[in-house]
């Protein structure tokens, strides 16, 4: 009897030790297929450790920690060559499409807090990400192009400096997303940042456009990078910087978004948002892949979407 029973105990502790390692590979499969080498070509994870936030949008996996993702949800979803009509055939793997509809304003607004995510907000971050635009985000004949918002910075904390509610005196709130202007199929699409300082004058509610030196063309994959540093509290020192395809396209060093060290940077920005008025003339459509937002320098870019599927289960590089 009593031998019996000891065996009964080691079948369940066998059984109970195989469900357990059955569900962290289940975990670590899951993982990886959302960080595989979409994401960082290298699988640099494992040689940097100042990685915030990483996601090559292959499941719905990205949507965790984003807060209002729900809100604008269908206006967004994941595609590949096959289920967008808008993306060459050349391209493998998944992307995030995003919709703004005539008619409409938002595309999506979600954001990616950092106090519930590092447990404390930054006052600094690079950011990389490929973006592609269809042809349709620019002018039509007798159609306007989208005008409006893209990813960018958040320290609103939903009080001031963002949708003409005023940086007023640098206490409340900030902001420096991101803004696009889709032209002709000749001149593509401007990039910019689009900030709220302190504000200096009574009578104006809005940020102001910073234009990127270099346009982008519809229909081919570019790869943005954003920097920012926030000004030391009461001064005109703070940081933003850009590049397009690892060219910097923008550098101003005097910007002045707050005067207490009780902002920082809140959250990550999706953010497509016709401005003003005026919905949108027609349907836009703009893909965003192989997000990554780092602490302390620029990931600089990688594989490009469309070849990335050649390398997925390549091993680290040394």
């Amino acid at each position: 009897m009593i031998l019996a029973v000891r065996h009964e105990m080691k079948r369940c502790k066998r059984r109970y030790f195989l469900v357990v390692v059955a569900a962290m590979a289940s975990m670590v499969l899951l993982v990886n297929a959302e960080l595989s080498g979409r994401t960082i070509r290298t699988h640099e994870s494992k040689r940097r450790t100042d990685l915030v936030y990483f996601t090559g949008f292959e499941s719905e996996v990205w949507t965790n920690g984003w807060k209002g993702v729900h809100k604008h949800r269908k206006n967004m979803r994941l595609v590949d060559s096959k289920t967008s009509e808008h993306l060459d055939k050349d391209f493998k793997g998944k992307a995030l499409e995003v919709t703004i509809e005539k008619g409409q304003h938002y595309g999506i607004a979600c954001e990616l807090p950092f106090k519930e995510k590092l447990g404390h907000e930054p006052e600094s971050l690079y950011v990389r990400f490929y973006t592609y635009y269809a042809n349709d985000f620019g002018d039509r004949r007798r159609s306007e192009g989208y005008r409006g918002k893209a990813p960018g910075f958040d320290g609103t904390y939903g009080i001031e400096g963002w949708g003409g509610k005023p940086n007023r005196d640098g206490t409340k709130g900030w902001s420096c997303r991101g803004s696009n202007h889709g032209r002709s199929r000749r001149d593509g699409v401007t990039f910019g940042f689009y900030t709220y300082e302190v504000q200096t004058t009574s009578d104006y509610n809005y940020g102001k456009t910073w234009q990127y030196r270099r346009n982008i063309p519809y229909g081919k994959w570019v790869c943005i990078e954003q920097y920012i540093k926030l000004n030391t509290p009461g001064k005109k020192d703070g940081v933003a910087r850009a590049w397009i395809d690892d060219k910097l396209v923008f550098e101003k060093t005097n910007f002045h978004w707050r005067n207490t060290d009780a902002l920082k940077i809140e959250s990550y920005w999706l953010n497509y948002y016709r401005g003003g008025k005026q919905p949108a003339y027609h349907d836009h459509h703009v893909f965003l892949d192989n997000l990554v937002i780092a602490a302390s320098r620029r990931v600089g870019p990688e594989i490009l979407p469309q070849e990335q599927n050649k390398s997925q289960e390549a091993e680290p590089e040394n």
